[in-house]
């Protein structure tokens, strides 16, 4: 099963996004008299997307799953920009898919969601192709998880989430070059557990750096948490920002 069926129900409860990433990931070279373009890469139920709109921008998400793509067109809203956020059902691989070279003020890609590329070659041209895309001094922000200190046979867990209706336990395990990400949900009432597995890329932060600047990118900043201003560090979430200068 796919996780993300299992968490959908439950997804901005579980995955919330801080106010404080909107002014993150937004080029603060803009002006009020233009609306700024953000692509959402991994847009999941849109929260997002409705944030961004709220504060002026005009936004496209893309997700692979339909029934996440579905929610977050339901909860669409007008923002102030006077539009809606739209969203494409859309592979991160397929990028640039359509969109218009030099479109994108931003781009966003977070929660983890260049780690579910296949291939090393997929997130380079990810890469290549998010940087096509931006503006002038347009931002790529890359929130992930930094898995370069992991090895071959390492199992860890992360902590239990626990909801009023159901308890979500993640576990992690490092086998035949990639990662496998366990979920189970167990009904509090009912006792019942579904389970489903993801395949990850191993990831780190130097390596995605390196190719983000062979790819014609530049470095703006690396930091911990959009709440939190402090380094990254391996084995943990982080965020990596660079810059389309030419």
């Amino acid at each position: 099963m796919d996780p993300y069926q299992l968490l959908e129900d439950h997804y901005e409860t579980l995955f919330p996004c801080p106010p404080e990433t909107v002014s993150s990931i937004l080029p603060q070279r803009r002006t009020p008299a233009k609306a700024p373009t953000v692509l959402d890469v991994g847009c999941a139920t849109g929260e997002l997307c409705r944030m961004l709109c709220d504060s002026g921008c005009r936004v496209v998400g893309v997700d692979t799953s339909e029934s996440l793509i579905v929610r977050a067109r339901q909860a669409a809203r007008v923002g102030s920009a006077g539009a809606k956020p739209t969203f494409r059902l859309l592979d991160i691989a397929a990028l640039p898919a359509g969109f218009a070279s030099g479109s994108m003020d931003a781009i966003a890609c977070l929660g983890n969601t260049i780690a579910h590329l296949s291939f090393v070659e997929q997130v380079r041209a990810f890469l290549v192709a998010a940087k096509g895309l931006l503006a002038h001094d347009g931002i790529l922000t890359l929130q992930f998880i930094d898995y370069s200190e992991r090895s071959e046979g390492d199992v860890w867990n992360l902590p239990s989430i626990e909801l009023p209706n159901h308890i979500f336990e993640r576990s992690n395990r490092f086998s035949n070059g990639r990662i496998e990400f366990l979920l189970s949900v167990t009904n509090r009432a009912t006792g019942e557990s579904r389970h489903a597995i993801q395949q990850l890329l191993p990831l780190g932060r130097r390596r995605l750096i390196e190719w983000a600047s062979a790819s014609g990118l530049s470095l703006l900043r690396t930091f911990a948490a959009f709440d939190d201003d402090s380094p990254a560090v391996a084995n943990g979430s982080g965020i990596v920002q660079f810059a389309h200068s030419p």
